[in-house]
């Protein structure tokens, strides 16, 4: 049986500066920018419309270290227009294997997102259920 492909995702590394990347169904990236918070809900609400259905993977800060408030503002901004998005602490994707960025990018911000995208393409599974599950790499 052949295996399905993956829908595009939308991933986003919030911050005072927040990444975003969007990463297609052949691993290619589509789209960075890195977004000052003061815009970021303009630009995360039309990326919601212009890529409805997407799967959408935010970093979550760790729960031990201290985010500023308007990292945690952001964050959370993120989660009202994207209610299905899986957060993901750093230390599950960074220096996974999966999550490689080769290309040349301006921001470490969005080099961050990039890899957070594809770490969670290759390794995230949404089920209809909205149920996130890992998936055995093969």
């Amino acid at each position: 049986m052949a295996r399905q492909q993956r829908p595009l995702v939308i991933a986003f590394d919030p911050g005072v500066t927040t990444g975003v990347a969007i990463v297609n169904v052949r691993n290619e990236v589509i789209y960075t920018a890195a977004v000052n918070e003061r815009v970021i809900t303009v630009i995360a609400k039309r990326l919601q419309r212009k890529y409805e259905g997407a799967l959408v993977a935010i970093e979550a800060g760790p729960l031990w270290r201290n985010d500023s408030p308007v990292t945690r503002t952001v964050e959370q901004e993120l989660r009202n227009i994207f209610p299905s998005a899986v957060l993901v602490t750093p230390n599950r994707w960074k220096r996974h294997p999966a999550a490689q960025c080769s290309e040349k990018l301006l921001t470490t911000h969005e080099r961050d997102a990039v890899r957070l995208a594809r770490w969670f393409k290759a390794k995230g599974v949404i089920h209809a259920e909205g149920q996130n599950e890992e998936e055995n790499t093969t």
